[in-house]
């Protein structure tokens, strides 16, 4: 079981991230890799936590196990005021990892700007300004 206190916490993700991006949805993806750009040590653990959650479906076990230490974490330290986010995020690894639902009615809610989306809106939403948007993106 991971256990983590801060900055280790971003080395978990930032391995992860090098190992299993491509465990992660699209948009969730692109917002921890800019978040792990960004050299902040709150956005990287909490758009870290929030990428993980988004993309709980597609999580190999390692992916599971980085989340419910991320929740616990989050839980313990009340991180990012989200104790009560955390602790619930933590329980849905807890029951993923036993084999349980990917999703189930009363899960936390995805974050605002995390849910998952098909390829050619997250094209869209992760285009430079003034960059060419694919044709058809967004429809």
């Amino acid at each position: 079981m991971l256990t983590f206190h801060g900055t280790d916490a971003v080395q978990a993700l930032a391995a992860f991230a090098t190992h299993h991006a491509d465990t992660l949805a699209e948009l969730p993806r692109a917002k921890l890799i800019d978040a792990l750009g960004s050299g902040s040590l709150f956005n990287i653990i909490n758009d870290g936590l929030e990428a993980l959650y988004a993309s709980r479906a597609g999580l190999g076990p390692e992916g599971i196990e980085l989340l419910n230490g991320l929740g616990r974490m989050f839980a313990q330290y009340g991180f990012a005021g989200k104790s009560l986010r955390g602790a619930a995020i933590a329980g849905v690894a807890q029951r993923i990892a036993a084999g349980g639902a990917a999703e189930a009615e009363g899960d936390p809610d995805i974050e605002e700007g995390f849910a998952p989306v098909a390829p050619d809106e997250a094209a869209s939403l992760l285009a430079l300004p003034g960059a060419p948007v694919p044709e058809g993106a967004g429809e």
